[in-house]
């Protein structure tokens, strides 16, 4: 082809070309194309600016949205009146999560249609804000702008998914007397926001009241109410969906095929979830997905890397959400052979991805293995916040919290703003390592940027924990204090915090001024009072407390309270009686239990009773020296030199 010949790039063309890609849903190629379009000088119309903030917005690329609308601010001006764009920009910054900007938008355009107050609200009940949903919901109607079909289904289904079901059927009802008759699709946005919330229980009565009017049932109705089914553990009317599906001809719909399998799979049906996996035709990435993390949700491993293998022989690659489930399914259930998925991830070049990598190294150090944990963390090509997050608490739940302290320095010399997890990490290995300066360092960077952030979930607890453990249990109580709406977990850990201390008059003080300011405690909270009554003097309170825990506050006494019990009549030297109690409690005593019984005999010089703990505890930690070397100073205190050096030689035997 000649020179002459070559056809001159135009905006037409771009815009032909990026149309393609978007309906492709090749949204990064579209980007690329756009980039190479504005980098050639040309300009954009009203119709292709709203196709590629569609691509930002799907990929999720806050600052490539934002980059655009700052190009048309500063190039095209005139594009930022025109209310198809502005609308479409509305939407980005929505679903971006960026809902300041979204406003702004709002604010700043000239001309505002359905569309515009209907993207803000979409932008709104997205991010949970129902308030916020109901206040433009209610705006857009006294500026004289009617609410249409769309409008009146985002405001349901926002509703729907928070579990507020009265408000959302009563948003219902106000939608048929405002003229606008739910469609199929307003009945799914209730269905599915039920199912989400856990309202499983509302959203099958919403189906069988959809259904008893004549209600007409697509697709996304059976897959939207089928997860309620395996919610509530129902199969029988599981079974009879899928049937409703068959018959109705929307089986081989891969929406429909996936939720049966997950329905099944959650039932416990294995077979079943088989047989219409093994039925489908085509095989999507997601229905495979649904198999493997069907599996490894049960603990069945084994069975998740059968279908993992055959998912790679099918010809079709696993993706992030594939691996990330199998890796958090080893990690869960603590087992070793996580490598194996590591491998493949390797052949299939996914260990750079960052969400994959942080996966791995939660693998790996909740299988205690951080040498694998250090590895894949320093060969990662790409890190954000998470993943130093997850290397971080990788090495608190490994007993190394000082190098999880050594990595937030070099955190901030690479560029990574720490989020409110950082901080709550750190602030947990300051109370393992009762590092106090750094403690009171870290709680003043959360004063200045994050501590009234709303995901700043369990600070307060946290930094009343940490001030405790760090011996300034004056600094603890300093931010229970000043903490405005005091949950459970600040009592508990406050409680726990005077228990630790010794200061048991206080621990009991604070549960019943906790107790009278409506707080019902639970069985930490117990846990926390009892440990504190072993204190000299306190035997009596103690039973007080725990005989009245299911009678006075419904909490049943559980094994951890049986244990507390034992603690307090071993310091007080009744041995015997602990003996006897431990005999009687509806548990079979663990460890702890005997520990606490075998501790309680040191402290007295008991070899009898000693013995048969000790004897409990062999059986139970046959490899835990401190026992042995427990029955053994028990034995010298009392004379008995050689059953001391016995007990000695069967530790070493042990190993």
């Amino acid at each position: 082809m000649g020179a002459e010949e070559i056809p001159v790039r135009t905006a037409a063309l771009y815009a032909s070309l990026i149309g393609s890609l978007v309906r492709a849903q090749q949204w990064r190629d579209a980007l690329s194309a756009f980039a190479s379009m504005v980098g050639e000088d040309l300009k954009p119309d009203r119709f292709l600016l709203p196709k590629i903030l569609k691509a930002c917005s799907e990929l999720e690329r806050l600052n490539s949205g934002a980059a655009v609308h700052g190009y048309m601010l500063k190039r095209w001006q005139e594009l930022q009146v025109d209310a198809f764009v502005g609308n479409s920009m509305i939407d980005m910054y929505g679903k971006c999560g960026d809902l300041a900007s979204a406003r702004k938008m709002f604010d700043e355009m000239p001309h505002r249609d359905v569309v515009s107050w209907t993207a803000l609200l979409m932008a709104y009940t997205a991010a949970g804000q129902l308030e916020d949903a109901a206040e433009v919901f209610s705006a857009m109607r006294a500026e004289g702008v009617k609410p249409d079909l769309i409008s009146w289904n985002a405001l349901i289904s926002g509703f729907a998914r928070k579990g507020e079901t009265s408000a959302a059927l009563g948003l219902l009802e106000a939608m048929r007397e405002d003229g606008v008759e739910p469609c199929t699709n307003s009945w799914n946005g209730v269905l599915s926001g039920f199912a989400q919330s856990g309202c499983f229980e509302d959203a099958i009565d919403v189906f069988m009241g959809l259904r008893s009017h004549g209600g007409a049932a697509n697709p996304v109705t059976i897959a939207a109410v089928l997860p309620a089914c395996s919610g509530l553990r129902l199969p029988g009317l599981g079974r009879a969906l899928h049937a409703f599906a068959i018959k109705n001809g929307f089986s081989g719909n891969v929406f429909i095929d996936g939720a049966v399998i997950d329905m099944y799979m959650k039932c416990g049906d294995w077979k079943d979830a088989e047989q219409v996996f093994s039925s489908m035709e085509k095989k999507t990435a997601a229905v495979w997905n649904e198999m493997v993390a069907g599996w490894a949700n049960q603990g069945e491993l084994e069975k998740a890397m059968e279908f993992l293998k055959a998912m790679a022989e099918d010809g079709l690659k696993p993706d992030v959400i594939t691996y990330n489930t199998v890796l958090a399914a080893y990690a869960r259930n603590v087992q070793h052979h996580g490598m194996e998925v590591h491998g493949f991830m390797l052949r299939n070049s996914l260990e750079s991805n960052v969400f994959v990598s942080a996966a791995l190294i939660d693998m790996y150090a909740k299988c205690e293995n951080m040498a694998n944990a250090v590895k894949v963390f320093c060969g990662a090509r790409e890190r954000n916040t998470v993943t130093w997050n997850t290397m971080m608490a990788g090495y608190n739940s490994s007993g190394e919290p000082a190098n999880a302290l050594k990595l937030f320095p070099q955190m901030l010399r690479k560029g990574h703003a720490p989020s409110s997890v950082t901080l709550l990490i750190l602030l947990r290995a300051c109370s393992t390592m009762a590092a106090l300066t750094l403690g009171r360092a870290l709680h003043g960077h959360a004063v200045k940027g994050m501590l009234h952030d709303p995901s700043f979930f369990g600070i307060d607890s946290t930094l009343i924990d940490m001030y405790a453990k760090c011996g300034s249990i004056q600094e603890a109580r300093l931010v229970f204090d000043s903490t405005s709406e005091k949950d459970l977990a600040a009592w508990n850990t406050m409680i726990s915090g005077y228990s630790l201390h010794g200061m048991a008059e206080d621990s009991i003080a604070l549960f019943k001024e906790m107790y009278q300011s409506g707080m019902s405690p639970d069985r930490f909270t117990f846990t926390s009072i009892l440990s504190a009554c072993r204190q000299e003097g306190f035997m009596e309170v103690g039973w007080k407390y725990f005989n009245s825990m299911e009678e006075i506050y419904g909490v049943k006494p559980e094994l951890e309270h049986f244990t507390c019990m034992v603690g307090i009549m071993g310091g007080a030297g009744l041995l015997e009686e602990a003996l006897n109690f431990i005999r009687r409690m509806p548990f079979e005593p663990d460890a702890c239990i005997w520990a606490a019984l075998l501790r309680a005999c040191r402290a007295h010089s008991d070899h009898e009773i000693g013995q048969e703990a000790a004897a409990a505890l062999f059986e139970l930690e046959p490899r835990n020296a401190s026992n042995y070397i427990i029955l053994s100073n028990i034995y010298t205190a009392v004379g008995m030199w050689d059953s001391a050096m016995d007990v000695r030689l069967v530790m070493r035997s042990r190993g």
